[in-house]
């Protein structure tokens, strides 16, 4: 889907920002923050997502999401008028299509380009040969179609990728935003953070970060490649009082991130899992935040020709700790929540020492708005109607993945 509207970027008029994968997650979640406050939105999904991806999983979407052309319908009434054109599958095809994505980019003439459009589950790349050489291909597929199509149509446009925070692993050394230095016969020399990816996903994401660091090297491209926190919540405050416009939250063993989970396994009776000792930490960040962060990397481009790496999250909490938040809100809502410890379906360290820096984002303006424990509550408010729904997907929450 993909909407433009048909004016210029003039004074009281915001960037005309392009989104691969806008149906998505984020994707539509940053569609309207960015609209209600001026910018331009175009953007392309091809609803792998919503047909395919998460289906397959026996899953939904939390909460009902709209079909695509009402969507557009709402979107045009809720941002004034713009003109959309249909563009899933059927009208430019997959965005991993170099050709596609060219012509896409000659006919809407982004000032930026937000690249959100690959698969982002680790236990969906680690199911079985078919789903892991799924991911491979339309994650390398789509990070190379975007940047050859930048490159050959629009140079001067800066990308903004969202890598993940995963990408690092548990080095057990503070992971810092950048290069690290080292010294090598007397001469200094930097190298990329290492990187210790636990999925074959996270491993298309370093791949992904390595060939947008050359194409930057190579042509001069202006890029940011975030380094993502675990994203929770289902709302922010620019997203309209409107079913229509509702924001897709995936809930199962493949799309649901720990905390979305747990919010569902709470309002369906289901005990909270806990994978091992839940003793692992992560960085985590609510969604307001996650568009706030974007609107800053937006407003503010890099200069070509070096990536520039940034971690963004808000806090860092261990599995346990959300656990138990979780628990303690549902207990407001009326649900009694059980955390069951089960074996860890992954390959993750459980004990680590885990520290991240966050000194660009915070350089650029940004100050943490959400607080865990008022997301939850705001969670469990729009979720809670859902019930009746959400058991239909009980068998759906449970881990069965397993790496080994």
């Amino acid at each position: 889907m993909v909407g433009k509207e048909e004016v210029s970027n003039s004074e009281g008029v915001g960037k005309n920002v392009f989104i691969t994968g806008v149906d998505g997650y984020l994707g539509w979640s940053l569609a309207q923050y960015l609209a209600a406050q001026g910018y331009t939105i175009s953007g392309i999904d091809d609803w792998q997502r919503r047909f395919s991806w998460v289906p397959s999983c026996g899953a939904d979407s939390a909460v009902p999401i709209s079909p695509p052309q009402e969507r557009i319908q709402a979107f045009k009434e809720h941002f004034g008028k713009q003109h959309f054109e249909h563009v899933g599958p059927e009208a430019y095809g997959n965005v991993v299509r170099y050709a596609n994505l060219c012509s896409i980019l000659k006919d809407f003439k982004p000032d930026v380009l937000v690249n959100l459009a690959q698969m982002p589950s680790a236990p969906f790349s680690m199911k079985d040969f078919d789903h892991a050489n799924a991911t491979y291909i339309n994650n390398m597929g789509t990070i190379m179609s975007v940047l050859w199509a930048i490159k050959d149509v629009c140079p001067h446009v800066p990308v903004i990728t969202i890598g993940t925070a995963g990408e690092y692993g548990t080095p057990g050394i503070k992971i810092t935003e950048g290069d690290v230095k080292i010294e090598v016969d007397g001469r200094s020399a930097e190298l990329p953070f290492p990187k210790t990816p636990a999925s074959l996903y996270h491993a298309t994401k370093v791949a992904s970060t390595v060939v947008l660091e050359r194409a930057c090297v190579w042509w001069g491209l202006a890029a940011t490649d975030i380094m993502q926190g675990v994203v929770y919540g289902v709302r922010h405050e620019h997203m309209p009082d409107d079913p229509r416009m509702a924001n897709r939250m995936d809930f199962d063993e493949c799309f649901g991130t720990a905390i979305n989970r747990f919010v569902i396994q709470a309002i369906i009776g289901h005990p909270l899992t806990v994978y091992g000792a839940g003793t692992q930490k992560r960085g985590f960040l609510p969604l307001r935040d996650s568009m706030r962060c974007l609107q800053l990397l937006i407003d503010n481009p890099p200069d070509g020709g070096k990536v520039r790496i940034i971690n963004q999250y808000d806090q860092v909490y261990s599995i346990l700790e959300l656990a138990e938040a979780v628990q303690e809100v549902a207990r407001e809502f009326g649900f009694d929540s059980q955390i069951e410890n089960v074996v860890n379906p992954r390959w993750e360290l459980e004990k680590h020492f885990y520290e991240m820096e966050r000194e660009k984002l915070v350089q650029l303006g940004y100050t943490p708005k959400g607080e865990l424990k008022s997301e939850l509550r705001n969670m469990f408010e729009v979720l809670k109607p859902h019930r009746e729904r959400l058991e239909a997907f009980r068998s759906s929450v449970a881990p069965k993945t397993t790496w080994d």
